[in-house]
């Protein structure tokens, strides 16, 4: 979408797989277990001919909502190939299609390109100082356009899979339940204290604490249900947010 002479570097499994590995290849993208030096001269040619190379410096698929760990890699490409840095966020890939998950799941993934940092600018840092650098701001940039994007809208495609397969009265009560919150999406802000907790009283199968601790991480959710059967299919969804609490009785 960015341009037409994009290569990126890919991991092992990527370059020999069997549906679009030729492709890949073909289309001249590298795996990264070549090496630096070796990539380096491949890369060398194809910024001579005009091309930019996206490299994804946490070096794997997201597996959770943080930024991972930075390699060092990227920035020493940058410095070797005196070429900008131009930072790209992606948001929603790890909702639309997980990592061990084999089908899209409905969603938004949204791109933002940021401001480059030109080489002059580069020049001045060595490859551990920028890593350290950019990590802090994908870590700050990517909480912010998190909150900005992650609303009740966003979240209930997210939460009706959590729901699925549990039998059918459960999907149909997952169903109305996260209708009832699209009409009223202002909901969640009666059970917020003066605290910063969210007291939910009666929360049944838990859609409502799920988007009560998304929408609102920075809270401790406390969802009460005194019902045995409703409060173990709550306590049994998948992934729970860390902010999330299931309490099997009443709130008094």
């Amino acid at each position: 979408m960015m341009s037409p002479k994009i290569v990126i570097l890919t991991n092992d499994w990527v370059w020999h797989n069997p549906f679009y590995g030729a492709i890949i290849r073909a289309a001249e993208f590298y795996p990264i277990s070549d090496g630096i030096d070796k990539n380096l001269t491949r890369l060398t040619e194809l910024v001579n001919r005009g091309y930019s190379v996206v490299i994804f410096p946490e070096g794997t698929r997201e597996t959770g909502r943080d930024i991972m760990h930075f390699h060092k890699g990227a920035f020493y490409l940058a410095k070797m190939l005196k070429i900008d840095i131009l930072p790209v966020m992606i948001h929603g890939l790890v909702d639309v299609l997980p990592k061990r998950d084999f089908m899209l799941r409905r969603g938004k993934i949204t791109v933002e390109v940021h401001q480059r940092m030109t080489f002059d600018e580069i020049n001045g840092y060595d490859e551990r100082a920028l890593r350290t650098l950019w990590f802090k701001w994908y870590v700050r940039q990517y909480r912010m356009m998190s909150r900005r994007i992650e609303d009740v809208e966003y979240c209930i495609p997210y939460v009706k899979y959590k729901y699925m397969y549990k039998g059918i009265d459960v999907e149909r009560r997952c169903k109305k339940m996260l209708k009832m919150i699209a009409n009223n999406p202002a909901l969640i802000e009666q059970y917020k204290t003066q605290g910063g907790e969210i007291y939910i009283p009666h929360s049944g199968q838990g859609e409502i604490a799920w988007i009560a601790a998304l929408t609102h991480p920075e809270c401790e959710v406390y969802a009460y249900e005194a019902d045995q059967d409703l409060h173990a299919i709550a306590e049994n969804t998948y992934g729970k947010p860390s902010n999330l609490h299931f309490v099997n009785k009443d709130l008094e």
